[in-house]
């Protein structure tokens, strides 16, 4: 149980702190019972898709996060999997980084096709964009408000 000071605790960063998927899976229990935390930081540890499916096992109930940050882990293709599959039901996510994380471009298409409609940050950096992820960042990109006419390219 955690003690019922905590329970007001509003952040949660462990960055660069060496925890892997066990740590993540043990805190990933906790986490429901943090009803104001709202940013999360587990960049720069040993994270993988265990780790990266237990905390978005967590992220189902918490409905207060704003911001979560999961860069310079290496949690691949299932992570991203595990990740994107929760992204869209977490309403109230405003900021995701996983800058670093050396993603092949279908699992950033992944992350971005998962995207939460009112998410105003994203980080993607150091991970591969390339054709296909851009188009998937392209589709989840609100409508721009604004018009560009079509013109010819000056030579």
């Amino acid at each position: 149980a955690v003690d019922s000071g905590w329970k007001g605790a509003a952040m949660l960063d462990v960055f660069n702190s060496d925890v892997g998927d066990e740590d993540c899976a043990r805190l990933a229990v906790y986490l429901p019972q943090f009803p104001h935390l709202h940013t999360i930081n587990f960049a720069g540890n040993n994270i993988t898709g265990d780790g990266v499916f237990a905390l978005s096992c967590a992220l189902r109930s918490a409905s207060s996060l704003t911001a979560l940050d999961l860069s310079r882990n290496t949690f691949g293709a299932s992570g991203a999997a595990y990740l994107a599959a929760q992204l869209r039901k977490s309403e109230a996510l405003r900021a995701l980084r996983v800058a670093g994380c050396g993603l092949p471009q279908a699992s950033v298409a992944a992350i971005c096709q998962g995207l939460p409609p009112n998410l105003e940050e994203l980080d993607l950096s150091s991970n591969i964009l390339g054709d296909y992820a851009a188009g998937a960042l392209a589709e989840a990109l609100p409508p721009a408000g604004f018009d560009c006419p079509a013109t010819e390219n000056p030579k």
